[in-house]
């Protein structure tokens, strides 16, 4: 096994376990399991990672790009509060592109959604 597969496997270990986190949130996840994989490393990995289609590179305007291990087609919720990004999974894709298709002509090959507002807990405060 090459150093690669190491450290490519240790940034996949880190998405799952953390949720839709940021690029150093996962350094700071695999900085306690393997402290000698630097910075640079890390982000490389996970840029090599989504390119390949085994992560989600989430960008986002107003906070750091996010990663998410899910990467089937999907739509995510953020907290304009607190920040948390989480899936939400409202509506089947094949009924929104099938409209477009009939309503546009327009195939569509992919899709990002991201709704924003505030979580339960920000909105109870």
């Amino acid at each position: 096994m090459n150093r690669n597969t190491i450290q490519c496997d240790l940034v996949r270990q880190a998405v799952t376990a953390l949720d839709h986190p940021t690029a150093d949130e996962v350094y700071e996840y695999i900085s306690g399991i393997y402290p000698s994989m630097g910075k640079c490393t890390v982000y490389r990995n996970l840029n090599k990672l989504a390119d390949m289609g085994e992560l989600l590179h989430i960008s986002l305007s107003d906070t750091p790009d996010r990663f998410d291990i899910t990467v089937k087609p999907h739509y995510h919720i953020i907290c304009k509060s607190c920040g948390r990004l989480g899936d939400a999974e409202l509506f089947k894709e094949s009924e929104l592109t099938k409209e477009l298709a009939d309503t546009h002509g327009f195939k569509v090959t992919g899709c990002e959604i991201l709704f924003s507002g505030l979580c339960a807990k920000c909105a109870n405060k």
